[in-house]
């Protein structure tokens, strides 16, 4: 069970005879709970609008209006809904009890009252209500990670159909070239890796060639760099484009 801290919670405690107050208070704060008294219903709805007490003791018989009443018009508040309210009473009639307990009593007292079950009763409640709201808190805190992570679920599949889309594109843009064309990547004037870009004489008829992501040795023959080289900075210096002619060696085919 959890262990409570009496100063914590402040008790609202409601009855008409000052002597039940008196009585109730001495039991409740020798535990270290902090009181506050109403002594019928309108004293007990404005203090609990003021207050907001973490339980309330209230009497089942008062005059003006009841236990019953007061009961009843908490309950359908929804700021003071679950507000725990313990009935006390004189009498163990069933038919009151029962009514209590529809009205959204959680327990109730009977009188003449008995420090130990006071206390017992009073500390129950208080650790049902304490352990409702942190599972209330804990299910606001998932529905919240879950409303995020349904957010960045939705953020990613829309990435993902733009990315698609725009894939689709360029795919297109490429296979409307007739022209193989090839990436050089020169580094220290050197001949690095090539990329065979995806146009339409590679996805016509080279896509079984595994083309895409090769080294130039696979394709150029060694004794050609030199040449490459020169192609390559004359159409970079001169910043035209330069057309010419070579043919692949793949699979021991020409193209």
């Amino acid at each position: 069970m959890t262990l409570l801290k009496p100063a914590d919670y402040l008790i609202l405690v409601v009855d008409d005879l000052r002597q039940n107050l008196q009585l109730i208070g001495r039991i409740l704060e020798s535990k270290g709970y902090k009181t506050t008294f109403a002594s019928n219903g309108k004293q007990a709805l404005s203090s609990v609008q003021i207050t907001q007490p973490d339980l309330i003791l209230l009497d089942l018989i008062m005059p003006d209006m009841n236990g019953l009443e007061l009961c009843e018009q908490l309950k359908q508040n929804s700021d003071y809904s679950q507000i725990p309210i313990i009935f006390l009473t004189a009498s163990n009639d069933r038919e009151n009890l029962v009514q209590a307990f529809k009205k959204g009593a959680v327990d109730y007292i009977i009188k003449p009252f008995k420090t130990a079950e006071v206390l017992a009763r009073v500390e129950n409640q208080l650790t049902l209500s304490s352990l409702h709201k942190q599972l209330h808190k804990q299910a606001e805190t998932l529905h919240q990670a879950n409303q995020k992570l349904q957010h960045q679920i939705s953020e990613r599949q829309l990435l993902e159909e733009r990315l698609m889309t725009s894939e689709k594109r360029i795919r297109a843009i490429f296979e409307a070239i007739p022209d193989i064309s090839i990436i050089l990547h020169i580094e220290n004037e050197q001949i690095g890796d090539l990329e065979v870009l995806p146009t339409y004489p590679v996805c016509s008829g080279l896509e079984n060639m595994e083309l895409l992501n090769q080294t130039i040795d696979r394709f150029l023959d060694p004794d050609k760099d030199r040449e490459w080289l020169i192609i390559a900075n004359k159409a970079l210096t001169s910043k035209n484009t330069i057309n010419y002619e070579y043919s692949l060696n793949i699979n021991d085919r020409k193209k």
